[in-house]
């Protein structure tokens, strides 16, 4: 017996991308409307500059595809794995931050969330990473529904 109904998982997904969307073009755009500031706050970081022009270029760019991908339903499930993998990323760096893992507390470089305190930037990279993961979740189940639909439709010759 199916739990959850194709309607509900369906909003479901649609809430998961909705709100992946929009803290990617929030903080995206934050980041690319202060792209001088984001790049001072990039060289604060406790890890070699040499990266700097990468990062402040490919953060927000990296945020705005994602928000992109995420909305178009052709693409949704890489947007959704793209999400996880982004916000994994961002969870394990303010992870070893929040834990004194490095020599000195870097700035919260998060522009559009600088207001927050390491542990609270924890547990909000946390909450979206859950949101990635249920996405992926759902996103899958409802493929892998649409597919024997689609495999007993044409054995019923609809």
């Amino acid at each position: 017996m199916n739990t959850i109904s194709m309607q509900k998982r369906q909003w479901i997904l649609e809430i998961c991308a909705f709100l992946l969307a929009l803290l990617f073009v929030y903080t995206g755009m934050s980041k690319a409307v202060n792209l001088e500031k984001f790049h001072n706050e990039i060289n604060n970081q406790p890890f070699n500059n040499v990266w700097t022009p990468y990062l402040t270029l490919g953060i927000p760019a990296s945020e705005l595809l994602l928000t992109v991908l995420v909305l178009w339903p052709k693409t949704r499930l890489i947007g959704f794995y793209g999400s996880f993998l982004l916000m994994a990323t961002f969870t394990i760096y303010v992870a070893l931050v929040t834990f004194n893992f490095y020599e000195r507390i870097p700035c919260g470089c998060a522009t559009a969330f600088e207001k927050l305190s390491w542990p609270q930037h924890l547990i909000l990279n946390s909450f979206f990473m859950l949101i990635a993961l249920t996405g992926i979740y759902m996103e899958r189940k409802q493929r892998k529904n649409i597919h024997l639909f689609d495999a007993k439709s044409d054995a019923k010759g609809l």
